[in-house]
């Protein structure tokens, strides 16, 4: 269960940065410090990004430099993103240039990241659901057959070779439905 809240509030958090990486964008071409553009994040952005980047405005304000707080946030959430974040800004604090357009090319990345994302997983839907159909139809043909004739398979039950044999069955299938789970689920 907090594997599956980690990721779905890892999702969440990717679908807002480029609204945030935006947002701080327009803000200093507004003519605002980097620590006020990010202050703005903290206060309109929702949860998770908006607390987030919340703690990273306090970090800013108690002394540490954007790009030492932005690697904290990076290692604290885990999101492959920030991590890019975390590189652009030590990068262009060490050789210069225009944040602005740093900032708003990596938007534009993870934008495009998370378009071909969703493309991939609507391109592999028909994989996942096959994978499903066939792992759970030989469960649902055996419940099926109880419940219909449950003298069908007699008395096959009794015999002790019966149990391994569903054992190593249903190895084989944990094994298949393994395999059919590395096919369909892409990691990029």
């Amino acid at each position: 269960m907090l594997h599956r809240a980690r990721k779905k509030r890892i999702l969440k958090f990717a679908k807002q940065l480029p609204n945030a990486l935006d947002m701080i964008v327009r803000s200093l071409r507004a003519g605002h410090p980097a620590s006020v553009a990010i202050g703005l994040v903290a206060r309109e952005m929702p949860d998770p990004l908006g607390t987030e980047f919340g703690i990273v405005s306090d970090e800013i304000t108690f002394g540490l430099s954007i790009e030492q707080a932005v690697r904290k946030l990076s290692q604290r959430v885990g999101f492959e993103g920030l991590h890019l974040l975390s590189i652009a800004l030590s990068i262009q604090s060490k050789t210069g240039g225009n944040l602005t357009e740093i900032l708003a090319n990596l938007s534009s990345v993870l934008r495009e990241r998370q378009k071909l994302r969703m493309k991939i997983r609507a391109l592999s839907s028909e994989g996942r659901v096959s994978a499903w159909i066939i792992s759970l139809f030989p469960i649902v043909m055996f419940f099926i057959l109880q419940l219909t004739a449950p003298a069908y398979y007699g008395k096959v039950w009794h015999d002790p070779l019966i149990m391994p044999v569903f054992v190593g069955f249903g190895v084989w299938a944990l094994l298949g439905d393994f395999i059919m789970y590395r096919m369909v689920n892409f990691d990029f």
